[in-house]
């Protein structure tokens, strides 16, 4: 929904549904003003032929990000998560703590990566940076 000087303008997203051969969900896109949008929840979410989720991610204007949670998230098929990607403005980007988290099928975490503006570095340097102790 958008708001104007005149008031409110609700304006529906337009679901987009691909299907499988065999008639099963595969995506379904969320879009606003012909580019990929949703304010609450993911808009671009997949599935397995099973029909759980493979994948999501959220998407605003047509840029991948998220303010409050990690803006793609990867599922294994039992439900657990496989991976979780921190985007803001279309990079790769995430101030208090790693941008991407890959996960065992325990749940502890196997690797993550450290990412400021879409540039990777390593962790000492993304603790010195975000706590403003060193400015570039």
């Amino acid at each position: 929904m958008e708001t104007t000087m005149f008031g409110s303008l609700k304006k529906k997203p337009l679901v987009r549904k691909y299907y499988r051969l065999d008639g099963k969900l595969k995506c379904e896109y969320y879009c606003l003003n012909k580019k990929v949008h949703r304010t609450l929840g993911p808009a671009k979410i997949c599935y397995r032929p099973d029909g759980s989720v493979e994948r999501e991610s959220y998407w605003l204007n047509g840029r991948l990000q998220r303010t409050d949670g990690p803006a793609v998230i990867y599922y294994r098929p039992d439900g657990s998560v496989r991976l979780e990607e921190y985007w803001l403005d279309d990079q790769q980007h995430r101030t208090d703590g790693p941008a991407v988290i890959r996960y065992c099928r325990d749940g502890s975490v196997e690797r993550e990566e450290y990412w400021l503006n879409g540039r990777e570095i390593d962790y000492f340097r993304h603790t010195v940076l975000t706590d403003g102790l060193l400015v570039e």
